[in-house]
């Protein structure tokens, strides 16, 4: 069986410096919170997860549906997408393909609803990072989001001098 890659078997290329800095008075600071889209339609879990990623200081955003997050895609800057595998209308990995072909930039994480599924060469295809199976917990979903920053923060321009 072939696993999904992680986030260090993939390069994810480098985000543009406005993702990824704030332009404060005193000059550019790295930004501190990942922009975070969970797109799941399990009402309790989508809560759940945005809950532990908001207290871990990021931005979310969530959508019960595919065509809900292409929609939020195009209208909100995302750095990372939390995506069920098993959505209402477009499957999950539909949906990676779909925003991996428009958005490149952006990470994808597959979260499984059982363990063995078959998607693992499919989701690696797709463009997913890496992926996640439920139940979900807060170490695991903290980890993936650090290693995301640290390889994003790693893959961008340098700050001017001045």
């Amino acid at each position: 069986m072939v696993a999904c890659p992680t986030l260090d078997d993939v390069d994810q290329g480098s985000n543009t410096s406005e993702q990824a800095t704030n332009n404060k008075s005193d000059g550019l600071l790295a930004k501190t919170y990942s922009r975070i889209l969970i797109v799941e339609d399990d009402p309790d879990l989508q809560w759940q997860l945005a809950r532990i990623l908001t207290i871990q200081g990021n931005r979310v955003v969530g959508t019960s549906s595919g065509d809900g997050a292409l929609a939020l895609i195009e209208q909100w800057l995302v750095d990372l997408v939390f995506i069920d595998d098993d959505l209402p209308g477009m499957s999950g990995l539909e949906l990676a393909r779909a925003i991996h072909r428009s958005h490149p930039s952006i990470a994808l994480v597959l979260m499984l609803s059982q363990e063995g599924q078959d998607l693992h060469e499919q989701a690696a295809e797709a463009g997913v990072l890496t992926c996640l199976y439920k139940p979900l917990n807060a170490t695991t979903i903290a980890d993936i989001v650090s290693q995301f920053r640290k390889r994003r923060l790693t893959t961008l321009p340098p700050p001017p001098i001045t």
